[in-house]
């Protein structure tokens, strides 16, 4: 009977240590959830505007050092790493985020178009530069998306990329997306 107690004792103790330790790695681990909603909305003198509304909340209880962060507005079948060809960098390879970056390595907070119209960059300064940390908030910022200058007719894939830094020094790339329609221009 004793042994079995102390079995049990020794095993419950092991989990519990193991559950610990496992929420402690989470809070420093815990990925950043990330929001974006394109949306058409009237503009002051009328007509009306596109923006998006983006999101960065961290549920850790770490603060994140948020890298880079930018808008990859191309086309709606065309991967992350297409879109990064459409400006001159990155590979063949499917997915290549890590190409975006390279864009801004001059230049950080330049919107750049594609000479093809199909394809604009857009850094989003207020969540990498003027927030830097992301602690247990969420950060929000609402970012006008210049449609004029894409080609009309056209359904447009706008990607939200979040490039921060983690505890350790790991680099981790966090994405989502929202379509965006541009009307033909009479």
């Amino acid at each position: 009977m004793e042994t079995t107690a102390a079995v049990v004792g020794i095993v419950g103790g092991l989990l519990g240590a193991t559950a610990l330790l496992w929420r402690v790695l989470e809070s420093f681990l815990a990925y950043l959830n990330l929001e974006m909603t394109v949306e058409q909305i009237e503009a002051v003198g009328g007509g009306r505007v596109t923006t998006a509304l983006i999101g960065v909340d961290n549920r850790g209880r770490v603060a994140k050092h948020v890298h880079y962060a930018a808008l990859l507005v191309g086309p709606a079948g065309e991967g992350i790493g297409a879109t990064a060809r459409r400006f001159g960098v990155g590979s063949d390879r499917p997915g290549l985020t890590h190409s975006l970056l390279l864009l801004f390595e001059d230049r950080p907070e330049l919107v750049r178009y594609s000479a093809d119209g199909m394809a604009v960059l857009v850094p989003l300064p207020g969540v990498y530069r003027e927030q830097t940390r992301v602690g247990t908030e969420t950060v929000r910022e609402r970012v006008l998306l210049d449609t004029s200058k894409l080609a009309a007719g056209q359904v447009y894939r706008v990607v939200l990329l979040v490039a921060a830094r983690y505890p350790f020094g790991v680099l981790r790339y966090r994405m989502t997306s929202d379509l965006l329609a541009v009307g033909s221009r009479a």
